[in-house]
């Protein structure tokens, strides 16, 4: 279960952390008798309810041993709780590996007699494996989700593998951020459990802005200030070839979307019952993102089908401000780069897409007990500090990720924290009304204005004619 607030998740820890460590190292001795529940509770100021279910942690994890009518006691030497197995599961090519390492070997530290075995599943089918997995009753018994997998389960019939979460308390107002919880509802039900968060963000190498000329102080406000700055940045050598981009985005639906969302425009109708991409302003968008590759000729050609291309051409200086993402941004660590995000941006209004990542607990699993001690633990104090000292995703809970003493000049851009006044121009691409199958049509139909082969306006008409009828066919 989830903690009520941070503060209580402190002393609810501290009390666990400091009965551990006095057994561990002799303090308090086999056969010794903790002190009693009313003292505890003065002592770390909690609940009587708190320090019991503390204690019967305690219990679990093998360290004392309750005496009815006279207290806790310290175990004997060698009686020790069977050792028990849970499953983890994360796609191999995350950054976030490492730091995932570093949790599981902190919170088997915290609880001896469970271990975790984390599996690493191919980043380009996670969803496909993952899906097997549960398929064949295999596990995993926690794994990791971002918002689009779940989405992608729930198209395969798998949304009841995912065990209803209820947080005790939370207030992902007070205690994280709403938009962020709302990723991983499905009709209103919270499916998964939010571990990190990310804007798409528009980000800037500053010295390549100084060596072009751009004053660093300079809003970028609008479309048209994206071009200008894109093309003061564009740099050519003396046979026309580009060495220099001014600006560099991904084709890929959680990239470009955004300046659909930016100009007003529209996937579908309100009622969600038809696709109306080939609106006026939907249609303006894609043209201008286009207009970038062919008529500035500020951005290079390419697809999702290279991951990461942009970051690793902003990585080696070859583009001066790409969109991105604060995951993404872990990218740029071992780079001798300097690096700001910019404030949100827009042509009707400022827009972006927001993206999350998530825990959810396979509710089959016969260990499912075991996998949300380890969950409550991923998304506490201690797990999130690591990840933010470790990486730039953005922490889930609130107060780590504005600590602003966890920053590092080394591995955080300077400005940090611009998503806070991001995030409240940030929406996700299910808000725009479309299903993953959808989303895969308009993909695929959208190649033929990303080469150049057909207008924005046919491919956005095809676009809509496809799925339109989709909807009437009742696919």
């Amino acid at each position: 279960m989830l903690r009520r607030d941070v503060f209580f998740e402190q002393r609810y820890n501290r009390l666990l952390k400091e009965i551990r460590e006095a057994i561990q190292d002799g303090s308090l001795k086999p056969e010794e008798y903790i002190l009693p529940e009313n003292t505890l509770s003065e002592r770390y100021e909690l609940s009587r309810f708190s320090v019991r279910k503390a204690l019967a942690q305690l219990v679990q994890d093998g360290y004392i041993e309750k005496v009815p009518g006279i207290g806790n006691r310290v175990k004997l030497p060698g009686i020790k709780r069977a050792e028990e197995t849970i499953s983890l599961t994360w796609f191999d090519s995350s950054y976030e590996v490492p730091i995932i390492k570093e949790i599981i070997k902190q919170f088997e530290k915290l609880h001896p007699h469970i271990k975790v075995n984390l599996m690493l599943l191919p980043e380009g089918d996670y969803v496909g494996y993952l899906n097997q997995l549960l398929e064949l009753g295999s596990g995993p018994d926690l794994f990791h989700v971002s918002d689009m997998h779940i989405r992608a389960l729930e198209s395969y019939g798998k949304l009841d593998m995912l065990k209803r979460c209820k947080p005790d308390g939370l207030d992902p107002l007070e205690h994280s951020y709403p938009v962020v919880f709302d990723m991983f509802r499905i009709r209103g039900e919270l499916r998964a459990v939010p571990f990190a968060f990310s804007p798409v963000v528009t980000v800037c190498n500053e010295k390549l802005w100084a060596d072009s000329g751009v004053d660093a102080t300079r809003p970028l406000e609008n479309w048209q200030d994206l071009v200008d700055i894109a093309l003061q940045c564009t740099k050519r050598d003396k046979d026309g070839m580009i060495e220099q981009y001014g600006f560099c985005f991904s084709t890929m639906m959680q990239r470009w979307q955004i300046f659909v969302l930016q100009n007003e425009g529209q996937l579908v109708s309100k009622g969600g019952k038809k696709a109306t991409f080939s609106s006026k302003r939907s249609v303006e968008a894609l043209q201008f993102c286009v207009d970038l590759i062919y008529k500035h000729k500020v951005s290079p050609v390419f697809s999702e089908g290279i991951p990461k291309f942009a970051e690793k051409l902003f990585a080696e200086g070859s583009a001066a401000m790409i969109l991105t993402t604060y995951y993404y941004m872990n990218q740029f660590r071992d780079h001798k780069i300097q690096w700001k995000v910019l404030p949100a941006f827009g042509q009707k209004r400022p827009a972006t897409l927001l993206m999350g990542s998530g825990l959810a607990v396979n509710s089959r699993s016969s260990k499912a007990h075991l996998a949300e001690q380890l969950l409550d633990y991923m998304t506490g104090t201690e797990a999130q500090t690591l990840l933010k000292r470790n990486g730039c995703t953005i922490p889930m809970l609130k107060s780590v990720a504005e600590d602003d003493a966890l920053l590092d000049p080394h591995i955080h851009p300077h400005n940090y924290n611009m998503f806070r006044d991001i995030l409240p121009y940030a929406v996700t691409l299910w808000d725009m009304g479309l299903k993953t199958t959808q989303l895969v049509t308009m993909s695929n139909e959208l190649h033929y204005a990303w080469v150049g082969i057909k207008k924005p306006q046919q491919v956005c008409e095809q676009i809509d004619e496809l799925l339109n009828e989709a909807v009437l066919s009742g696919g």
